[in-house]
């Protein structure tokens, strides 16, 4: 199990790579993890893996903005079940009858206005200027206003402790990550910078 000790991404980040090979790489019927993975509930998780990592970060997302904040546990449930629901119905309402169509013109047809209609939303949100009281707007002031960043977005506490790699500038002197006469780098950024 991965946890915040570790340095992830980093070199951690090939086991379960590597599993996924082996399970690809092993195509046998006979084997253990081949009869594990055609059981029903996982072939079924199977299906709706791509709708439900499609639908998972909007609905994450929405909720994050809408009530800006992260949800704590029941909320968080709340969010995975909607999730799984809205990629249930993907799966059987869109994804599972445009593949099954036999009339590929009219799958074409349904694909462009569904793009058609989100670029249209899209377009009419840009045109409003967002999203009505939502919590960026109303506080963009206070934002603008922020001079000590570090500490208002709090980053102290998102950073992980125990090694070299996102580290505070304190424990990195104090473990002896940071050693005199050697050139050190410091790299501040999101997950692309840490990998």
């Amino acid at each position: 199990m991965i946890d915040e000790k570790m340095s992830f991404p980093g070199y951690i980040a090939i086991i379960p790579v590597l599993g996924a090979s082996l399970i690809i790489a092993s195509n046998g019927n006979d084997l253990v993890v081949s009869k594990l993975l055609s059981v029903r509930p996982v072939v079924f998780f199977g299906l709706i893996s791509y709708p439900l990592y499609l639908w998972h970060w909007p609905i994450y997302s929405f909720y994050r903005s809408i009530f800006a904040g992260s949800p704590d546990y029941h909320e968080l449930i709340l969010l995975l079940l909607s999730s799984f629901f809205l990629a249930i119905l993907t799966y059987y309402l869109i994804e599972k009858p445009l593949r099954n169509a036999r009339n590929k013109y009219i799958t074409a047809i349904l694909l462009a206005l569904s793009v058609f209609g989100t670029g249209l939303i899209g377009a009419f949100i840009f045109h409003i200027n967002g999203v009505k009281d939502r919590e960026i707007n109303k506080s963009a002031g206070e934002y603008a206003s922020v001079t000590d960043v570090y500490n208002y977005y709090k980053y102290g506490e998102l950073l992980r402790g125990g090694i070299c790699h996102s580290v505070q500038l304190t424990a990195a002197i104090s473990n002896g990550c940071i050693k005199n006469g050697k050139h050190n780098i410091f790299i501040i950024g999101d997950s692309y910078a840490a990998a």
